[in-house]
């Protein structure tokens, strides 16, 4: 259970203080800061995240009162999100709270998979429009770092709902919505669609993992 009270008591264990003034001023904040986050109830995560670097700790400790783990200093941990991408019709997104944090190694992260860390995230795939490539409830890591609007698997939101699906670009702007299940339809749109917001890329899949 993640509440701004634990959140507060475990910082100041680490930095080894007892007032929240005394907090405040080590986190780069004036001495206000903690009593106004108490109050606001929310959970601060740029401090926590500031604190899991410097101390080498689990963010899942700092953020969920989980044991106190050390992490290995050649880890890395990303976000994994309470929401899915459809692969089919396209689910309806109700929130994007970050459920927990998966650690994996950050030569892999760079030097494998080519994508900075503080840009992605994980998150879960429902339906099967994309088997074989992504079955139901594989987990995908997605990077918000789009460079150029290549071919490839994307997760989309459209109307309010999110997607995964293969695109593939054509000349004169228009895009090729794919599935990898060859039982669903392709289909067309422009890429004028993203720039008058009717749809939104959010990142390209660039892992995936699932159960065989």
């Amino acid at each position: 259970m993640n509440d701004v009270n634990g959140v507060l008591m475990r910082l100041s264990e680490l930095y080894g203080v007892s007032q929240m003034k005394e907090l405040s001023l080590l986190l780069g904040h004036n001495q206000s800061w903690a009593a106004a986050t108490k109050k606001r109830g929310g959970i601060p995560y740029d401090a926590c995240a500031k604190a899991a670097k410097e101390f080498n700790v689990s963010l899942d400790f700092l953020v969920y009162g989980e044991e106190k783990t050390t992490l290995p200093v050649d880890h890395l941990e990303i976000p994994f999100y309470e929401v899915s991408a459809a692969a089919g019709s396209g689910d309806l997104v109700l929130s994007e709270e970050m459920n927990s944090l998966v650690s994996f190694d950050a030569s892999f992260l760079r030097n494998e998979l080519h994508v900075d860390p503080k840009q992605t995230f994980l998150m879960l795939v429902r339906g099967d429009s994309m088997t074989p490539t992504l079955n139901n409830n594989a987990v995908m890591m997605v990077s918000r770092e789009i460079d150029g609007f290549g071919d490839g698997i994307y997760v989309i939101r459209m109307d309010g709902s999110l997607i995964v699906k293969r695109l593939q670009v054509i000349p004169n702007g228009v895009i090729k919505v794919k599935s990898d299940n060859k039982d669903y339809d392709t289909y067309e749109i422009n890429k004028k669609d993203f720039e008058s917001g009717d749809y939104e890329l959010i990142g390209r899949v660039v892992w995936s993992g699932q159960r065989m």
